[in-house]
């Protein structure tokens, strides 16, 4: 889908700015080394760019990242969560926001944790954001508000539980009422009373766990959100 949707993408996922409000606590100093994970067309890096860090963004899309590299300041590469081992350097924050996680494959959890460790300066910080996947687990729906754009179309989104522990992500781009477009991907949902922990194994230390980025305390049946922060020491 994210090949496709490149030049709407800031329509349907504008800048959280509850997140950039929350970050500043976790930099190190005012001139910090960022790798945002999952960068999209860079948006983050570009702003933290702005603020005079020195911002590096990695997405699986092509697109993306060649829209990134014309429009947007900071560095990107076009890479995998499999793969970002290959990065050099260090770096003082990791994170990675917009429930990007959910597209990689549990088994391949430990690595990628392992990978961020690594490429970690000591001290410093990584911060997770994903859907309440619990919240799905219990209630078996999630709730997505239609997206209207510029044009007069509109994205729409929806989850759909399916048999090998996995969650389908089906999402359209309709017309009047007709699809132009649909798309399906399959997620990979982590949960609260056990993520945290796989974290921690990795050898980061769990900070904080909530429900948002204005750091209300996370409940399973309510919070919009899963948010993880950890520290290497």
């Amino acid at each position: 889908m994210y090949d496709e949707i490149t030049s709407i993408y800031q329509q349907i996922f504008p800048i959280n700015q509850a997140f950039l409000q929350f970050i500043p606590a976790y930099l190190q100093q005012e001139s910090s080394s960022i790798l945002d994970l999952g960068c999209g067309p860079g948006d983050y890096v570009d702003e933290f760019c702005r603020q005079g860090h020195r911002a590096t963004g990695i997405d699986s899309s092509a697109p993306m990242i060649a829209w990134a590299k014309q429009h947007r300041q900071g560095s990107f590469y076009h890479l995998s969560f499999t793969e970002i081992e290959r990065l050099k350097g260090n770096f003082d924050c990791i994170y990675c926001i917009g429930n990007s996680l959910s597209y990689l494959p549990c088994d391949a959890t430990k690595k990628f944790l392992r990978d961020v460790l690594n490429l970690l300066k000591s001290p410093g910080s990584f911060i997770l954001q994903l859907v309440n996947w619990d919240k799905y687990h219990l209630t078996g729906s999630m709730d997505f508000p239609i997206q209207r754009l510029a044009d007069g179309r509109s994205f729409h989104r929806a989850y759909e539980t399916h048999p090998a522990s996995t969650v389908l992500f089906k999402t359209e781009i309709q017309q009047d009422g007709q699809t132009l477009q649909a798309w399906t991907d399959h997620l990979y949902p982590r949960y609260s009373d056990s993520f945290p922990g796989e974290i921690a194994e990795s050898g980061l230390a769990v900070s904080g766990v909530y429900g948002d980025f204005k750091l209300n305390p996370f409940e399973a049946a309510s919070s919009p959100a899963l948010v993880i922060t950890a520290w290497k020491k």
